[in-house]
C-alpha cells in the first residue's frame, strides 16, 4: 500500500513515516520506476506498534530494542516503568524545592537575593513523601523471575500458566525482600545486548541438556566453572559478596518453586532430574579429591556439597555474575552495617 493509504489508517504524518523509515523501524520496498515506498502488512503492523509504544513514552532507540529482541518484550516495559518513576521522583523533588525558596522568598526578590539566601545545600535530596510507589508498587520481581526461568519460557501460556506465574513472581519477592533491589540494579546496570547474550546462552545451555543422553560434556562444564571460581580471585570476590544476599535467596528461590515450574514447563521438569543426576555425579568427583572437596565448601558455608554444586551452575551461566563493581560495593557496604 502507498504512504497516503498508512496516513489515514495510522493518523501518522508523512513526515513521521519518512523518519520510522530513516530509523530503519520500517523497511518498505521502494519503486524503481516512481521511487514510491510500498508497504506491506508487516509495515502497517509495526507502525501501529510504533504509535502505540510512543504514546507512553519509549524512546526511538528503545522501539529500535524492541524490534531487535522481540523475546526481551517485558524487560523493556519494566524498564520503561522504572525510568518514569524515576523522572516522576525527580520532578517532585524539584517541584517541592521550588515550593520551598516561593513561600520564603520576598515579593521583591531578585537573582541576587536568591543567591545570598539560598544554596544547593538548602536543597531537598529525595522527595520528602515517595507517594509514586504508593500508587505504582514495584513489580520488578515478575520481570526478574522471567530473566532468571527465560530458558523455560518459550511455551504458550494459558489461564492456569497465568495463575503459576503470579504464584512464581510471588516466591521471588518473598525471597529476595529488600535485597531484590539489587537483582534489578544488576538487570538495568547492563544493556539489551549483553542481556540477551547471556538469555541466550543459557537457553542454549539447558536446551542441549534437555535433549542429551550423556551427562559428560556437563559434567565437564561444571566441574570447570568450580575450578575457575576456586582460582579467579575476581570472580572469587564476586561470588563471596553476594552469597548471603542474593545466590541464598536465589537457591531458595528454585527450590520452592520447582514444583510450580514443573507445572508450567516440561523442559523445566526434565531438565531439573537430568540436573540432579549432573551434580550428585560431580558431588562423587569432588568428594575423591579431598582439597578440591574442602576449596568448594569453604566458599559454600553452611552448606552441602551437592547444594552448593546447584549454586555454582546457576551463578555461572545467570546474569548475576556479570554483576557491575558499583553495586557489588554498595552490597558490601550494606552487609557490614
Amino acid at each position: 500500500m502507498r504512504i497516503q493509504e498508512v496516513i489515514q489508517i495510522t493518523g501518522l504524518t508523512k513526515k513521521a513515516i519518512h523518519f520510522y523509515i530513516e530509523k530503519n523501524l520500517i523497511n518498505p520496498t521502494k519503486n524503481s520506476n516512481n521511487g514510491y515506498y510500498d508497504l506491506d502488512d508487516e509495515d502497517l503492523r509495526k507502525l501501529k506498534l510504533i504509535c502505540l509504544f510512543r504514546q507512553i513514552g519509549f524512546s526511538i532507540e528503545t522501539i529500535q530494542e524492541i524490534f531487535t529482541f522481540p523475546t526481551m518484550t517485558n524487560y523493556f516495559f519494566h524498564r520503561q516503568v522504572n525510568l518514569l518513576k524515576h523522572k516522576i521522583i525527580e520532578n517532585q523533588k524539584q517541584l517541592e524545592n521550588l515550593c520551598s525558596i516561593i513561600e520564603a522568598i520576598p515579593p521583591n526578590a531578585t537573582p541576587e537575593y536568591i543567591c545570598d539566601n539560598y544554596s544547593i545545600s538548602k536543597l531537598l535530596d529525595e522527595p520528602t513523601n515517595n507517594y509514586i510507589e504508593t500508587l505504582f508498587p514495584c513489580n520488578d520481581a515478575r520481570m526478574i523471575a522471567i530473566l532468571i526461568l527465560a530458558p523455560f519460557l518459550d511455551i504458550h501460556v494459558d489461564e492456569y500458566r497465568k495463575f503459576l506465574w503470579d504464584r512464581i513472581s510471588s516466591e521471588l519477592q518473598l525471597q529476595f525482600k529488600d535485597n531484590l533491589i539489587y537483582l534489578q540494579r544488576i538487570i538495568y546496570s547492563q544493556s539489551a545486548i549483553e542481556i540477551n547474550t547471556t538469555s541466550s546462552q543459557s537457553y542454549k545451555l539447558f536446551m542441549d541438556l534437555s535433549i542429551s543422553s550423556s551427562f559428560e560434556e556437563f559434567q565437564q562444564y561444571l566441574m570447570q566453572r568450580c575450578h575457575e571460581l576456586i582460582n579467579n580471585q575476581s570472580l572469587l570476590l564476586r561470588w563471596t559478596i553476594l552469597y548471603q544476599p542474593i545466590l541464598l535467596p536465589l537457591q531458595g528461590f528454585y527450590k520452592n518453586i520447582s514444583e510450580l515450574m514443573s507445572a508450567y514447563s516440561p523442559r523445566y521438569e526434565s531438565c531439573n532430574k537430568k540436573l540432579n543426576i549432573l551434580v550428585n555425579d560431580v558431588a562423587r568427583q569432588i568428594k575423591s579429591d579431598s582439597l578440591f572437596y574442602e576449596q568448594i565448601m569453604t566458599i559454600c558455608p553452611l552448606q552441602e556439597l551437592t547444594s552448593s554444586l546447584y549454586l555454582i551452575f546457576w551463578f555461572s551461566y545467570s546474569f548475576i555474575s556479570s554483576c557491575p563493581e558499583p553495586i557489588l560495593q554498595d552490597i558490601k557496604r550494606k552487609s557490614t552495617i
